[in-house]
């Protein structure tokens, strides 16, 4: 409403003074000869013009705002969105040459992917990644990004695979405390850690030791970081000790990560 009336007094008001003022001009011309007379009317008529085009100026001061206002407004909301594409390539900078640190570091055969989604299988924690057999990826080959195991290929298509996910509860890895040496079975056991089982109670393992994959296995390579420990439980009864096992990788923001092109080994229990 306030746009229209605008719009209104805008295209109106200069035909309705010029009316005026020639309308006023005709009546001096014709019925006004005393010249003290028209004096004053002139007085009265700057006035009443005065009066006018006061808030005739007020609207357009007030138009001058509001287009200023909403110029800023739309240079602010650019201004946001380069300032987020700018952040979002800073952090992105960031992982991409952390993944590079990452490869030059390995002798392994590593091939990048992006994570594309999350995998389908209710059961089942997984993600989707934007390579498949066309890129020489098949079925059991691990998953990795520069924090450490992501987990292993589950199943593959041409173009894309599903990745069993290392906090996916059926997903078990030989594992072993990087520090001593002590062997041990590493299974999620959720929230935020897993377990690193059938360890015994007169090993050496304490808080803050770093566990990685013990090579045990073919499938996965010795050496990749799963975790620290968090947590013993000392007064766990039985023979083995209860570790928990706290992963560096935030599994549910993973955007790039590594499959390792080694052969596909046998289906094990790992």
């Amino acid at each position: 409403a306030v746009q229209k009336i605008k719009k209104i007094v805008s295209s109106t008001r200069d035909y309705v003074v010029l009316a005026a003022a020639i309308g006023l001009s005709v009546f001096l011309m014709f019925f006004m000869n005393d010249t003290s007379e028209v004096g004053g009317l002139q007085g009265l008529t700057l006035e009443m013009f005065g009066q006018l085009a006061r808030p005739v100026s007020v609207l357009r001061q007030w138009q001058h705002v509001y287009e200023e206002n909403r110029r800023l407004r739309m240079q602010n909301a650019m201004l946001q969105i380069r300032n987020s594409q700018l952040a979002e390539a800073y952090y992105e900078n960031i992982r991409l040459r952390q993944m590079v640190g990452f490869a030059r570091a390995t002798d392994l055969p590593l091939q990048s992917a992006r994570v594309v989604g999350v995998g389908q299988r209710a059961i089942t924690e997984s993600i989707i990644l934007d390579i498949g057999t066309h890129q020489g990826v098949r079925e059991h080959m691990p998953v990795v990004s520069a924090d450490g195991l992501v987990g292993k290929v589950l199943s593959v298509s041409s173009n894309h695979c599903v990745v069993q996910l290392l906090i996916d509860r059926n997903f078990r890895v030989s594992a072993m405390v990087q520090r001593t040496r002590v062997q041990g079975m590493f299974q999620w056991s959720g929230y935020d850690s897993g377990t690193l089982d059938s360890v015994f109670l007169s090993a050496d393992v304490q808080e803050g030791d770093v566990v990685v994959t013990s090579g045990l296995n073919s499938l996965f390579p010795a050496g990749l970081k799963i975790g620290v420990i968090s947590t013993i439980d000392a007064a766990h009864a039985g023979l083995f000790q209860k570790i928990y096992v706290k992963p560096r990788i935030n599994f549910y923001k993973l955007e790039e990560v590594f499959v390792i092109m080694q052969p596909a080994a046998a289906k094990s229990g790992e």
